[in-house]
Parts: structure tokens; C-alpha cells; sequence
């Protein structure tokens, strides 16, 4: 896409309790335009001519379910996620000899497994993590995946506050979900701030 914007939220609650498995929300928003000149673009039943608009409008938002099985210098995540897919495919044209346009809409939920893992440089202030969720089923793949550097601003018993940079691609790849197939690639690095209290 020509025009992409893309912002992404994630809220972990950890606790003492064994057995009982850290939770972690994470949101993201996707968006796309571009305009695209091909001979024939064959969408939703229709035949486009020439000059094609496309807008893309993509939420993804995962419920993770995760245990620490290491915590200290390096650190270890393992568990499950539900990943739930929203996306609305818009794409306006001259088809039929006349001014069109068609709306292709998906949503799934999906279950994936999860890991994460980390670790920190002592007294340098600098930590980095990769994290992964992922599945492969009925001919559908989805994969989320990234990398990250970490240097804290803040660090003390009350709040510790980072700056991050990284770098997240996520596949989207679906066979037949509500009469759809779909296939979407998004990476790219990212800039953020992280927050622990």
C-alpha cells in the first residue's frame, strides 16, 4: 500500500499466583490505501478496468495467555493466545463498463500457541525480547512475530518506564473464512514506549 498507518496497544497483568497463567491484551490497527492500474482486477465477482482504488481497514487483537518459566536475566514465556482477525477489503473501479465499487469483509478468531523470550545487559539499562505466535490449519497460516531493543529511562521500585525499538511482521493468510480467502503481509520496524508498574 502507498498510504499505510499502523498503531498497536498491549496491557500485561502478572502476578505471583503458580498455576494460575499471566494475561496479556494486545490491539492493533491496520490501515491501507493505495490505487493500483492493471488491465483486469478481478474482485468479489466483479471485473475491474484500469485505474483501481483499494482501502484496507485491519484489526487484530489477541487475548494471551502465557506462564514465566524463567524470570531473571533471561527470561522465558510459554502459553496460548486467541487471535481474532477483523478486516473490511474495499476496492472502487469501472467494472461493467461503469462506476463500481465492492466490500469484501472477514472475521475469525484463532487460536495460536505463544513465546517469548528476553533478556537484559546488567547496568547498562538496555534489555531485548522477541516474541512469537503463530498457527497452520485447514490451509490457513497466521504469524506474529517480532523483535525488539529496549533502553530504560526510569528504573526504580515504583515505575520503570523504556523506550523500544523493533521490528513486527504479521501474515495473515486464510483459506476459505467466511467464503474468503485472504492473504495480508504487514512488517515493518516500530518505535514505542513501555511502562511497568
Amino acid at each position: 500500500f502507498d498510504q499505510q498507518e499502523q498503531a498497536a496497544i498491549a496491557v500485561s497483568f502478572e502476578h505471583p499466583v503458580p498455576l494460575i497463567p499471566n494475561v496479556r491484551v494486545r490491539h492493533t490497527t491496520l490501515k491501507g490505501a493505495d490505487t493500483i492500474n492493471s488491465l483486469l482486477f478481478n474482485f468479489d465477482d466483479k471485473l475491474y478496468i484500469g485505474s483501481v482504488d483499494l482501502d484496507l481497514d485491519f484489526t487484530s487483537t489477541d487475548l494471551i495467555l502465557y506462564y514465566e518459566i524463567l524470570d531473571n536475566i533471561v527470561s522465558v514465556d510459554v502459553g496460548l493466545a486467541a487471535k481474532q482477525v477483523d478486516g473490511d477489503v474495499n476496492v472502487r473501479g469501472i467494472a461493467n463498463g461503469q462506476a463500481s465499487s465492492s466490500t469484501v469483509s472477514f472475521k475469525e478468531t484463532i487460536p495460536m500457541a505463544y513465546l517469548s523470550a528476553g533478556g537484559s545487559l546488567p547496568f547498562t539499562g538496555f534489555s531485548f525480547k522477541a516474541e512469537a505466535a503463530g498457527i497452520s490449519y485447514d490451509g490457513s497460516n497466521i504469524t506474529d512475530a517480532q523483535a525488539e531493543i529496549k533502553y530504560d529511562l526510569i528504573d526504580n521500585l515504583v515505575v520503570d518506564v523504556g523506550l523500544k525499538a523493533g521490528y513486527r511482521q504479521l501474515l495473515v493468510d486464510l483459506e476459505d473464512v467466511e467464503k474468503t480467502d485472504a492473504k495480508l503481509d504487514f512488517k515493518g520496524p516500530y518505535l514505542g514506549v513501555e511502562i511497568h508498574f
